[in-house]
């Protein structure tokens, strides 16, 4: 195969590679009064292609085109033999106007062309055998998650729509429920029986207002409800754009990520892992925000390389510069090891002469 992947899922029986694919269609001129006219559509279409791994062997077995763009890896889940994707068809259209007797020439967007969003369901020869078009005009997705019969999308411009969907029949899946709340969830992470954990934004007016915690109770699709909500004392996470930096474990009720706060401007960055638990009537319970090493040295080298992991009663949370070891069961800091020395970026951004320095 030639080419690339922007997106890669797999299954036990094959391995899809998804590349997005961006073009421009271009009508043929007409003359309006003066004008001549030509108007432009750009689009993104998402290429896949599927590799079958029955016995050890790799095959090249199907391949499609799809109008619009996947989110990431759990924007794809093949169940029953079927693919399911969700997509979010962002195009833009507009028209150029050329006056060639004046040679001059102005654009003009298409303000009738908005964001839409799409279900479809893909048989083994990835053809297209259900689909729901049309979803959340002038949204975007910004998470998605598959769970056997059942798909759950979030989407977002002011209020967070979480879409539920019946795929029991893969030729006529339908939406069986819809919650809008403020905010907009951009991991979602199924949380025991019934349960949907949501990872985001609290928002309003299309600005962002801090990190929150939503549980969904999503034992009745057609009855889709937001249990409980809870903020985050923290600035920035990377657990909102990556699920790598999430640790969840049902069975222990824990939920786990790194969180920064970054204080008044004379101050360094703090980081401090962040371990919930969620129990019924209480709602997200925050066991400790732990403390991790590098407040000393004024640098904690970037949370977004910060992972965490739990090894027997042991929590290991581990940084491009640092190793903190707590007790699973106390929560206390057993041990610290600095993994390698923190860089000196003195020599490489010397402070230009008369440069006003803060102390």
């Amino acid at each position: 195969m030639l080419g690339q992947a922007s997106t890669v899922y797999m299954s036990n029986s094959n391995l899809y590679l998804a590349s997005s694919i961006y073009d421009t269609e271009k009508s043929e001129p007409y003359q309006d009064g003066v004008y001549t006219v030509t108007t432009y559509l750009n689009k993104q279409t998402t290429q896949i292609n599927c590799i079958a791994l029955a016995d050890g062997v790799l095959t090249v077995s199907a391949d499609c085109v799809i109008d619009g763009g996947l989110l990431n890896q759990f924007s794809l889940d093949e169940y029953e033999g079927n693919l399911r994707l969700v997509v979010t068809k962002s195009n833009y259209g507009y028209s150029v106007y050329r006056d060639e007797e004046k040679d001059i020439e102005a654009s003009k967007p298409n303000e009738d062309i908005v964001d839409t969003n799409a279900l479809y369901i893909l048989d083994p020869s990835l053809r297209t055998i259900g689909s729901i078009e049309g979803l959340a005009a002038d949204e975007r997705i910004y998470s998605a998650r598959f769970a056997g019969d059942v798909g759950y999308m979030v989407t977002y411009k002011q209020v967070d729509p979480l879409f539920a969907m019946d795929l029991s029949d893969p030729t006529a899946p339908k939406i069986t429920g819809e919650l809008k709340i403020p905010g907009f969830s951009t991991y979602l992470h199924p949380y025991g029986v019934g349960k949907l954990f949501g990872l985001g934004f609290e928002a309003g007016d299309n600005v962002t207002e801090g990190i929150k915690l939503s549980m969904f109770d999503v034992g009745d699709p057609y009855n889709v409800s937001e249990i409980t909500r809870s903020g985050v004392d923290a600035d920035y996470s990377p657990a909102t754009y990556n699920h790598k930096a999430v640790l969840i474990d049902v069975d222990k009720n824990l939920i786990g990520f790194v969180g920064t706060n970054y204080g008044d401007a004379v101050k360094y960055q703090q980081d401090r892992y962040f371990l919930y638990g969620y129990e019924e009537g209480q709602g997200f319970v925050l066991k400790s925000a732990l403390e991790l090493s590098g407040l000393d040295d004024g640098y904690y080298g970037g949370s977004a390389n910060t992972r965490g992991l739990y090894v027997g009663d042991y929590l290991y949370v581990v940084s491009a510069y640092h190793l903190d070891v707590f007790d699973m069961n106390t929560l206390e800091a057993v041990q610290r090891i600095r993994i390698r020395e923190l860089p000196d970026y003195s020599d490489i951004m010397p402070l230009a002469t008369g440069s006003a320095i803060m102390e």
